[in-house]
């Protein structure tokens, strides 16, 4: 691209997700550290079996050593050297999404398949592989929203929704809508074991909110009629009642409303 061109104009979606890491490379000959800076929407991290999202997310930034056909060329050795690379994140973003890495290609069945790892995802998260004084470190975060996979294998299956709303749990699958515990959460984390078969219902995307520093101001053009009918609907009136949506009145619409309301809390504000 002409270095004169100007840069793509920011939208919402980069002022709630976008957050920075530093790809971090230390010469073990001349201990100089190289850095180099690159903006992310989501994090996609390795999952073990019988695990949790913080130790996804240390192994994530865990150290690699750079050896034999993959050292590391060293500006200031000028040549190849040994070396220690690791990633760290440098500004947190105000909404954390993290996908977890279920499908992994299995090269002894030639084919993608589906791990059904236990991975454990808390309410509070708090990040322990940020860089020195990076910005947001100190922030803590709290999961507001879950995208569940539910089937088998890859190729075939189906999506629903958890969001979290003004402290009730609410989960969405096509156009039914209902109030659950936050207990439920739990049936999500998948199976323990490696061979346990357990159930084909498994966290697939994770949505934080950072708790703590001013949200942003979204520059974004405001629609003049967001997502859905006015929060009115018998859907929400439904809602507030604490009974459970019934999938004749909360339609669709009503559906995206309640899960893009979460979003207006964190900076969206009016622009959807």
């Amino acid at each position: 691209a002409d270095a004169d061109e100007p840069a793509a104009p920011k939208t919402f979606i980069h002022e709630l997700f976008e957050g920075v890491l530093t790809n971090e490379t230390r010469c073990m000959f001349c201990e100089s550290v190289t850095s180099r800076d690159e903006s992310f929407l989501d994090l996609s991290i390795d999952i073990d079996a019988d695990s949790s999202v913080t130790a996804c997310l240390k192994s994530f930034s865990k150290t690699e050593t750079l050896s034999g056909d993959e050292k590391f060329c060293c500006d200031t050795c000028c040549t190849y050297q040994e070396a220690q690379k690791r990633l760290r994140i440098k500004k947190t973003p105000q909404v954390l999404c993290l996908h977890l890495k279920r499908f992994k290609f299995i090269e002894s069945l030639g084919r993608m398949k589906k791990l059904s790892h236990r991975v454990v995802f808390p309410n509070e998260l708090r990040l322990f592989n940020t860089a020195v004084n990076a910005e947001g470190a100190e922030a803590g975060y709290s999961l507001f929203a879950v995208v569940v996979h539910i089937g088998s294998g890859p190729n075939h299956g189906h999506y629903v929704c958890l969001v979290e709303s003004q402290g009730r749990w609410l989960l969405f699958d096509d156009e039914s809508v209902e109030i659950v515990d936050e207990d439920a959460l739990e049936q999500y984390y998948g199976a323990s074991g490696d061979n346990v078969p357990g159930n084909s219902e498994h966290g697939y995307l994770l949505f934080y909110t950072r708790d703590e520093g001013p949200a942003p101001t979204s520059t974004a053009p405001v629609v003049s009629e967001p997502f859905g009918r006015c929060t009115t609907s018998s859907a929400m009136s439904s809602l507030n009642a604490g009974t459970k949506l019934d999938p004749e009145e909360a339609g669709a619409e009503d559906a995206r409303k309640l899960l893009l309301s979460k979003f207006s809390t964190v900076g969206l504000g009016n622009t959807l």
